[in-house]
């Protein structure tokens, strides 16, 4: 997982998102948020890690970035629906992700980033 860059990279980035994430939820607890609030919350931190991912890994991962901030918006707006809105917007990285590092006939994995 660490033999390229990219691999480091995303480690890092994959990392530093599950901390923040662990960070939000004290600092929120501490605070006495509310746990749909901290839920909602949530999607905007993964919106800003899929914004530096897109900004510094790879441009082509914009549409997850896009769908976590107007999946914040929604929840913010109707928070019943926050479950469902991770749901969706997790389901769109997913199958960015998969798009964006599909294998290509004929590409060497070796040197095609």
């Amino acid at each position: 997982m660490t033999s390229t860059v990219l691999n480091r990279r995303v480690l890092a980035s994959v990392l530093f998102a599950l901390v923040a994430q662990i960070l939000l939820e004290a600092g929120a607890w501490h605070l006495g948020v509310p746990p749909i609030a901290t839920h909602v919350l949530r999607i905007f931190l993964w919106f800003t890690v899929a914004a530096m991912m897109t900004i510094a890994v790879e441009r082509r991962l914009w549409p997850a970035a896009v769908s976590y901030i107007t999946g914040f918006l929604i929840a913010s707006v109707w928070p019943q629906t926050v479950f469902y809105v991770m749901s969706a917007t997790n389901a769109v990285l997913m199958l960015n992700s998969v798009h964006v590092w599909r294998p290509r006939p004929g590409a060497d994995p070796a040197t095609d980033t």
